[in-house]
């Protein structure tokens, strides 16, 4: 079956990327790089990157440099014996067999504990060009960043992230110097169309036994149609290495047939057997030599194939899904039993986590339906401007292809919007973060309910958006201007989801809520109010009666506070307030020097339909007459 050369970056970072740092034997130098930063001389003599890259075996770094083995490896590790062997044992053979499988019942508690999560991120590098009103171009890849505690602790993870962001800033390069070549020779693409690789990766897991990711990328040097797909890579947490189907599946061999008819049921593509058996045997030849594609979710094992791979362009990228319980039958001595068809440690998840979403890009969940053992395809999908290119209109939500949710005249930026399913204990969450032009940040946080069935919690006038606590502050040395787009906490416990807007000029404030779980009980916390960042303090310019409020209310209450505006608290010209709180519908609550709170309200525009507004008057009168101290962003 013919193989596939997709002309998009993805297939030279997760196959080439250590190639920079190896030396003549093929080994990672670590000791090159840890000294100097860079790989040794004669590693960098790397082959010019180029869109159509050939997969290569992936060479990845461990803690310390080891001795070269003595004897060939065995393609999977043989079963510790439970007892003494005696004489009339069989020898265990050098290639493996499903009699030297573990149990996948026998006391797993006891042998791997519950991950923990890493706190992981992605911000994206590289570079655009405008010219007459028209892009002309657009290189975005995605890079890896670790929080400074899971460095520490994972030391060879972050090694092979820097060595994996390494090798994307020069692709990143390459992709740039070659589209503005093509621009300024006169090969600028006509009318709203332009040059792009994009590259972005979708965190699937991310704890202390392993780190999952899509990577998820598009090229378009003109043409028809971009070529697209995805490449899963999933790497060792602990020694930084990249894994292949044979280090976690235990009955690798059987699982080519596996996939080939699953992928037949799921599409049915294949008519007759002669079809059947030559995809077999390509999967089989691809998990072999290691080079198939898959990630290691939370829910399930899923395998990759990119579009013209197996099937035709217009067929799509092709995708299964197997749950970590999925079984086999193994054949051991005393009978056949039972087994586990992927291996204990990667079946350990934890009861809480975040994944984020790919636009367009379905994600296979269990039970989103009806518990039934069976996978639900959840997929959310931006509604594209079309006058605007890179913005959105809003966004829907598919399940199992059809269409449960849709919430448009949204205005964002593509790039930055941020799509995540959350899981705490049995509740389930899609979060949706927009970012309109004016940086305001508006998140859409949506309940899941398990008849497949949505709740949007916006409907009562909830909107959120992310805070990203623990990589916040991270600001990164990029190759060009770039954008944060997408950095992830992973453990939603210790996530605080906000959202901002501006208020009077550019005082902006924030509302929270928290993903609390505490054994069997899941609760969320929400402040009924916006909170101003900082002490925003506004002096007055002329006399202003504002109504009084009791501060108490505003810290034990649950409900809005209205205020007693019949009872006012009179300010003359000078005093001073400081900005204290907000509602969404622009009620003001400030503080004075004397202990007094007040409240004020900002007037709505005569076409107010419910949805935000920016005011500058307060009473009719504009802000800047009545206040002095109010900010303006640049």
């Amino acid at each position: 079956m013919k193989k596939a050369r997709l002309l998009f970056v993805m297939c030279l970072l997760v196959f080439t990327f250590v190639l920079a740092a190896c030396n003549k034997n093929g080994e990672l130098d670590l000791k090159s790089i840890i000294d100097t930063g860079t790989p040794t001389p004669e590693a960098t003599a790397t082959p010019e990157p180029t869109a159509t890259a050939e997969p290569t075996k992936e060479v990845t770094p461990t803690a310390e440099p080891t001795a070269e083995p003595t004897e060939e490896p065995t393609a999977e590790p043989t079963a510790e014996p439970t007892e003494e062997p005696t004489p009339t044992e069989p020898e265990v053979t050098e290639e493996p067999t499903p009699s030297v499988i573990e149990d996948m019942f026998s006391n797993e508690d006891t042998v791997y504990d519950i991950p923990e999560l890493l706190t992981l991120g992605t911000y994206a590098d590289g570079d655009s060009e405008w010219g007459d009103g028209n892009k002309l171009y657009e290189v975005s890849l995605d890079m890896l960043v670790l929080s400074d505690e899971d460095k520490e602790k994972y030391p060879n993870l972050a090694l092979q992230f820097d060595l994996m962001n390494m090798e994307y800033r020069d692709v990143a390069k390459f992709w740039t110097e070659k589209f503005k070549d093509l621009c300024d020779g006169g090969y600028a693409l006509e009318g709203d169309q332009y040059y792009f690789v994009r590259d972005n990766y979708n965190i699937l897991r991310a704890d202390s036994y392993v780190v999952s990711l899509a990577d998820t990328g598009a090229t378009y040097e003109g043409g028809v149609h971009p070529d697209y797909g995805t490449i899963g890579v999933s790497i060792d947490t602990e020694t930084g290495e990249q894994l292949t189907v044979k280090d976690i599946c235990n009955d690798w061999e059987s699982l080519g047939t596996m996939i080939a008819y699953k992928l037949n049921e799921k599409y049915g593509l294949w008519e007759d057997d002669s079809k059947i058996d030559e995809l077999i045997s390509y999967i089989d030849e691809k998990i072999d030599e290691g080079s198939q594609s898959f990630t290691i979710g939370y829910e399930g094992v899923t395998f990759y194939f990119t579009p013209y791979e197996i099937a035709t362009y217009a067929d799509g990228e092709l995708t299964v899904t197997f749950s970590l319980d999925e079984t086999f039958v193994a054949q051991k001595e005393d009978g056949p039993e039972m087994m586990g068809l992927f291996k204990r440690k990667y079946r350990r998840v934890p009861e809480r986590y975040m994944l984020q979403m790919t636009p367009g890009i379905g994600v296979e969940l269990l039970d989103l339906v009806e518990e039934n053992d069976n996978f639900d395809e959840l997929t959310i999908c931006e509604i594209p401007n079309e006058k605007y290119h890179g913005t959105s209109n809003g966004h829907y939500i598919l399940l199992n292809g059809n269409e449960i949710f849709r919430k448009d005249e949204i205005y964002s930026d593509s790039n930055d919007n941020a799509y995540f399913y959350i899981k705490v204990g049995d509740r389930k969450y899609i979060i949706v973060k927009t970012v309109q032009s004016s940086d305001d940040t508006y998140t859409y946080v949506y309940n899941l309910l398990d008849n497949g069935n949505i709740y949007d919690w916006t409907e009562d006038g909830n909107e959120f958006g992310f805070e990203f606590a623990g990589l916040r502050d991270y600001y990164g040395d990029g190759l060009w201007d770039y954008h944060l787009t997408s950095q992830t906490i992973y453990d939603p416990e210790n996530t605080v989801i906000e959202s901002r807007f501006d208020v009077i000029g550019t005082n902006f404030v924030t509302k929270k809520i928290k993903f609390n779980y505490s054994g069997d009980e899941v609760y969320d916390y929400a402040s009924p109010y916006y909170d101003f960042t900082g002490r925003w303090e506004l002096t007055l310019k002329k006399d202003f009666k504002a109504g009084m409020i009791d501060p108490e209310l505003m810290f034990n209450g649950d409900e809005n506070v209205t205020g007693e505006m019949d009872m006012e608290v009179e300010l003359q010209a000078g005093d001073v307030i400081y900005l204290e709180k907000c509602t969404a519908d622009k009620q003001v609550f400030f503080s004075t020097d004397n202990g007094e709170w007040g409240t004020f309200i900002m007037d709505k525009p005569a076409d107010y339909d419910g949805e935000y507004f920016y005011s500058r008057t307060i009473g009719g009168e504009d802000i800047d007459d009545l206040f002095e101290g109010i900010s303006y962003a640049d």
